[in-house]
């Protein structure tokens, strides 16, 4: 991808072994390429969620981690990315000086560096805390590869909904406000992944009294879906808590039928369901799920489904 002319030439004259002038080795490992884009998943409560970049790290199994600082996105309102819609963050392959020559092959984990993060709730803006996030970053410990001579096409999917806590308060209950962000994050190869989309029937949200929402969950069991726990005290779950949601959205019953959409759905088979009332990721909600419906997402494909 990125063979200088040094280097084409010497690999043209096998025979001169002192090719370089000084010894050095330019060897001719495979290289490869990196497209990087970020989703979400939305939020119900706020109205923008607004991260700002440093750079991001990717760790190759057999060789010291590679940092990425030519951005082509720095600051980012993730709730502009949401259904499907998603914003380039990383593109190794434009030849940018500041991004490092990439082997291609297996690697173990990926790191985002955050220099700032906040949250606008109600028209006001609060410290969204990311732990380690402008020191270690955020890591992300889903393997993938870069093939030889060619760009591995991946997205990030920044689950807000499963993510965000709070609010908190500093220094006791006058302090300042502040959110936490315990990050909930997916990487998908893009061309293995498919579109999930649908409607729910005004009938069914006009029983509802609460809030509304659609869920996503892996596999085909339809008697163990649990509701988003991720902080709930382990005192309170129970053994039926077996399976957290994949994906979820709002859905508004303000008028007639709801639609919705899941964007960056990997291939495979899921549970989609129907619940109402409010779904906190630090209280284990009891919600009742309704309209269960066993779906197979295709990559490349749209798979329709009504509730």
């Amino acid at each position: 991808m990125r063979n200088t002319n040094k280097a084409v030439f010497c690999s043209a004259l096998l025979s001169l072994a002192a090719c370089g002038g000084d010894g050095a080795d330019f060897g001719t490992a495979a290289q490869g390429d990196i497209n990087l884009s970020i989703t979400d998943a939305p939020i119900d409560m706020a109205e923008a969620v607004t991260i700002t970049f440093d750079q991001v790290t990717i760790k190759p199994i057999d060789g010291s981690p590679k940092q990425l600082q030519d951005l082509e996105s720095t600051t980012l309102n993730l709730l502009d990315y949401t259904g499907g819609a998603s914003e380039l963050l990383i593109n190794t392959a434009d030849d940018a000086d500041d991004n490092p020559v990439l082997p291609s092959g297996d690697y173990e984990w990926m790191r985002f560096h955050i220099a700032t993060a906040s949250i606008t709730i109600n028209g006001s803006e609060y410290e969204l805390e990311i732990p380690s996030g402008d020191t270690s970053g955020l890591k992300l410990n889903t393997p993938f590869t870069i093939p030889a001579d060619g760009v591995a096409y991946y997205t990030i999917d920044f689950d807000l909904r499963h993510s965000v806590l709070g609010p908190f308060t500093k220094d006791g209950v006058l302090g300042e406000v502040f959110y936490k962000l315990k990050p909930v994050l997916r990487l998908v190869e893009n061309e293995a992944v498919g579109v999930v989309t649908g409607s729910v029937d005004s009938t069914l949200l006009a029983s509802c009294v609460s809030d509304t929402a659609v869920y996503v969950f892996e596999g085909s069991d339809v008697d163990a879906l649990d509701d988003i726990d991720s902080e709930a005290p382990e005192a309170s779950l129970t053994d039926a808590d077996a399976i957290e949601p994949f994906m979820s959205v709002s859905v508004s019953p303000d008028a007639g039928d709801a639609s919705f959409t899941f964007g960056f759905v990997p291939a495979g088979k899921y549970t989609i369901a129907f619940a109402c009332g409010e779904d906190s990721a630090d209280v284990n909600d009891e919600l009742v799920f309704q309209s269960v419906t066993n779906i197979d997402v295709l990559a490349g494909e749209s798979t329709e489904v009504e509730l």
